[in-house]
């Protein structure tokens, strides 16, 4: 049975974030094909028991998962130059080194961000242990690439150095798992990756998306959506432009503008985001655009019951898990225009791309309403394909036992 290592800081529903809904579906998908996994987490341990526990409640048969720790996850710790990404990248290479030593990996998988692989693939270089054992970095979604996006100032120094490591780290891994071409050719382009490295492994879509069902019901052609956390990279200011664009012009039409998701802290005015939001929004406005906090991934349903479309603006995504989750129940998309998106999202596939403006926003939400049968057309389309996530793995430890 062949033994890959997947290094997290995350795993759904105990540590949030995306890229841990995604680790969770990898690692029940990849037992159920007969792989033996070990989830190596930096995170306290009782998070690592309700981990396991979780876990021990899905028929994994025939392969298992495991779930171990690295050493002292304490928020304080630092390594001793003091760079917290420098000291969590240390803990998972000596973690994942004990590891091999007491049972064979064949393959070790790492987010790319944070450069949190960088310490391992030191390691390996240095032939000091992990010699023969594949490295890949999964995109999730860089750090830099985020703040970029977010035009982020005056950053720390640690901040600084972990952009170094990300970089690093992607021209070091053996391989780079990319859930398109289109995101995994940007992210050559820009990193200068060997084309040797890139593979494309799409998160299991269907996997995470087979209870979602949308609720029947009657649409309200004025209602769209913003599902996701409020964060100047998501775009939700863009949605916010658009929407108060369309109400100064068209007021009194119905209209009804929800945004759905956490509130995050926006650096650059040291408020929260929702805050930023409802400056743009002038108060004759505020009864169409509702605040809705954050919801479980089995409600989404019910919160797009009556939307004529969700929008997804997102500034800078390597997938957005979310827009895939909103087009399983059947919900025509507004999104941008970005890499992530050209792939899996068009108009064969139930979606609008616009140019990542929020004048191109909202034109195309009002081409949305104001066209006839335009939004049931879309809607009825078929679904974006998604190949084998599983393939990628299996031709990764082939490689290395050839």
């Amino acid at each position: 049975m062949k033994h890959i290592a997947l290094a997290t800081y995350e795993f759904h529903p105990v540590a949030p974030g995306g890229a841990g809904v995604v680790i969770g579906a990898a690692v029940r998908s990849l037992a159920r094909e007969g792989f033996h996994c070990t989830l190596v987490c930096d995170l306290p341990k009782y998070e690592r028991f309700l981990v396991s526990k979780l876990l021990e409640k899905d028929d994994l048969t025939p392969g298992r998962v495991d779930v171990v720790g690295v050493a002292g996850n304490e928020p304080h710790r630092t390594s001793l130059a003091g760079c917290i990404y420098e000291a969590k990248s240390d803990a998972f290479a000596r973690a994942l080194i004990q590891l091999h030593d007491e049972t064979a990996i064949d393959l070790i998988e790492f987010p790319e961000y944070a450069g949190v692989a960088l310490s391992t693939l030191q390691a390996k270089l240095a032939n000091r242990s992990l010699q023969n054992v594949p490295i890949a970095l999964r995109i999730h979604g860089g750090l830099e690439l985020i703040d970029r996006a977010e035009n982020a100032v005056d950053l720390p120094p640690d901040r600084l150095q972990m952009y170094r490591m990300e970089r690093l780290a992607l021209r070091m891994a053996d391989y780079v798992l990319a859930p398109s071409w289109s995101i995994g050719k940007w992210y050559q382009d820009l990193y200068m990756l060997s084309n040797n490295a890139l593979l494309v492994s799409t998160p299991p879509v269907p996997f995470l998306t087979r209870d979602l069902r949308r609720k029947e019901g009657p649409v309200d052609p004025g209602h769209f959506i913003f599902y996701g956390r409020l964060q100047e990279v998501k775009g939700c200011d863009l949605f916010a432009e658009a929407a108060v664009s369309i109400l100064a012009e068209a007021p009194g039409k119905g209209w009804r503008f929800t945004f759905v998701g956490s509130d995050t802290p926006c650096a650059a005015h040291r408020r929260p985001v929702s805050s930023c939001l409802r400056v743009i929004i002038p108060g004759r406005f505020r009864y169409s655009v509702e605040f809705l906090p954050a919801i479980g991934r089995a409600q989404i349903a019910e919160i797009v019951r009556t939307a004529a479309a969700a929008v997804v603006p997102s500034k800078f995504e390597s997938f957005c898990l979310s827009a895939h989750e909103l087009r399983s129940l059947g919900l025509p998309l507004i999104v941008a225009d970005i890499p992530a998106f050209w792939y899996f999202f068009s108009e064969e596939t139930g979606a609008l791309r616009f140019d990542r403006t929020a004048l191109g926003l909202r034109k195309a939400i009002l081409r949305m309403r104001e066209e006839p049968r335009l939004a049931s057309r879309l809607a009825r389309q078929p679904l974006p394909r998604y190949g084998s996530f599983v393939s990628a793995y299996r031709e990764l430890v082939e490689r290395a036992g050839s």
